[in-house]
């Protein structure tokens, strides 16, 4: 059975003082759905050409993180309204 690969980056949210600081971090070249080497498939090792000083740089894999982020937002969301709600 082939490995699952990923199709979001790794990411990273804050805020700080109102100012929002966002990073996508690379998942590793094995185990992306977007990553683009000289030879495909990369063998063990090839870094990806969007990999940047260990950071993301393809846009499709960025907002798929930013969808999960904002589901996982969502989420924890209701969590607390439904927890009020029991209260």
């Amino acid at each position: 059975m082939a490995k699952s690969r990923n199709k979001s980056a790794n990411i990273t949210a804050q805020i700080y003082d109102g100012a929002v600081d966002i990073s996508y971090d690379c998942t590793a070249s094995g185990r992306c759905a977007y990553t683009l080497c000289e030879v495909m498939p990369p063998p063990e090792g090839d870094e990806c050409a969007f990999k940047q000083y260990g950071s993301c740089r393809a846009r499709a894999p960025q907002e798929e993180s930013l969808k999960s982020l904002r589901n996982a937002i969502t989420a924890e969301l209701k969590r607390l309204e439904e927890e009020e709600e029991n209260a």
